[in-house]
C-alpha cells in the first residue's frame, strides 16, 4: 500500500476516533505502519522504529572493527570502554529492540575493553516522542553510569532551557495529527566556555548550533548534527583528562555533558570518517577511549568506515 493511502487512511481514522470518546479515540490510531525509511509503531503516545533482533553478522562485523582500531590507530590509548545507546523500542511492551542480545554479544566479543550497560538509567520518558533519539535534559543518570565505570564524578548545576515546540525527525512518516513535543537543552556556565573545533562546520565554535533551532532537523542543535570530527576543549576542566569519544547522533547531546570531566574530548563519526585515515587526525596516547553506538548501528555497522 502506498505512502498517499496510508496518510488518507490515518486521518480518516483519526477524524472518526474525534468523534467518540476518549477511549475510542486511542483505540482508532494506527499501532503500525511502513515508510520508505522502515517500520514504525505506536505505542503511548511515542513512535518507535521497528529494529527487530539483533543481527549477528552485523554485530560480528562491529566487534571486528573496533578491535581493529584499538590494536591500530588507538593502540596507544589508556582505556577502553564500549556502551550501546538503548532504541527506546527496548521500553515498550513490544520490545522490538533485543538490546540484551546485543550487549551480551558485545561482551562476549570485546575483549580488552570495558562494558557499560546504560539500559538500567533510561526510560521510554527519557526518549523524543516523535524522534529516535534521547532527550539531553534527561541523561544525567547515564552521565552517573558511565562515570562510575570510568572514574569520573560530575557536580556541575545546569539549567534546562527551551525552544519552540517540534516534530522529530519521523515527522515526514507519521500522520497529520501527531502532536508536537517540547524540544530542552541544558547550560551551565561552564558549557559556556566550551569551544569547539568542528571539521564540517568550521565556523562553528560553541557546542549548540543555533540555526537548528528554526530547521526541520532539530537534534543538529547538539553540536552542528553529523561530523566526521568534532574536538571540545573545556579550559577550565579540573584535570587534563583526555577522552576520544566514537559515537552517531546519540553522542552528539551526551558529549558537552561530560566536558566538566575531561579537557578534551574528540567525538569521531566513523560513518564519515574512514578509519584507515584516522592517524592522520587523532593521537590516542594516553586518552582514554569511549565507544557508544546505538543499537541501530550495531545492527547495520556496514555503514562504518
Amino acid at each position: 500500500m502506498g505512502m498517499h493511502w496510508r496518510r488518507l487512511i490515518a486521518g480518516v481514522l483519526a477524524a472518526l476516533a474525534l468523534t467518540g470518546s476518549a477511549g475510542a479515540c486511542t483505540a482508532a490510531l494506527p499501532q503500525r505502519f511502513e515508510s520508505a525509511l522502515g517500520s514504525y509503531y505506536r505505542e503511548a503516545d511515542y513512535w518507535v522504529e521497528w529494529i527487530g533482533p539483533l543481527k549477528e553478522d552485523s554485530a560480528a562485523r562491529f566487534c571486528r572493527k573496533l578491535q581493529q582500531l584499538q590494536g591500530g590507530a588507538l593502540s596507544e590509548a589508556s582505556a577502553f570502554y564500549w556502551a550501546i545507546a538503548p532504541d527506546k523500542g527496548v521500553y515498550t511492551e513490544s520490545a522490538t529492540t533485543d538490546y540484551a542480545a546485543a550487549y551480551a554479544y558485545l561482551e562476549k566479543n570485546l575483549a580488552g575493553m570495558k562494558g557499560i550497560d546504560l539500559a538500567p538509567a533510561l526510560t521510554l520518558a527519557d526518549y523524543y516522542r516523535t524522534d529516535r533519539h534521547w532527550r539531553q535534559e534527561k541523561l544525567g543518570p547515564v552521565v552517573s553510569a558511565l562515570g562510575e565505570a570510568m572514574n569520573f564524578s560530575t557536580e556541575d548545576s545546569f539549567t534546562v532551557e527551551q525552544g519552540s515546540d517540534f516534530i522529530g525527525a519521523y515527522s515526514p512518516y507519521l500522520p497529520s495529527w501527531t502532536r508536537a513535543e517540547p524540544f530542552y537543552w541544558l547550560n551551565s556556565e561552564m558549557l559556556e566556555q566550551v569551544t569547539v573545533e568542528n571539521m564540517q562546520r568550521p565556523d562553528q565554535t560553541k557546542i549548540y548550533w543555533e540555526p537548528a533551532l528554526e530547521s526541520s532537523n532539530r537534534y543538529d542543535f547538539f553540536l552542528g548534527g553529523a561530523s566526521p570530527l568534532i574536538t571540545l576543549k573545556n579550559p577550565k576542566a579540573p584535570a587534563n583528562r583526555k577522552l576520544i569519544l566514537f559515537g552517531d547522533s546519540f553522542a552528539s547531546s551526551l558529549a558537552p555533558l561530560l566536558c566538566e570531566s575531561y579537557s578534551e574530548i574528540t567525538v569521531v563519526d566513523l560513518r564519515y570518517l574512514g578509519s584507515s585515515v584516522l592517524e592522520e587526525y587523532l593521537d590516542a596516547a594516553g586518552k582514554e577511549v569511549l565507544f557508544l553506538y546505538s543499537v541501530w548501528v550495531v545492527n547495520n555497522s556496514a555503514m562504518l568506515r
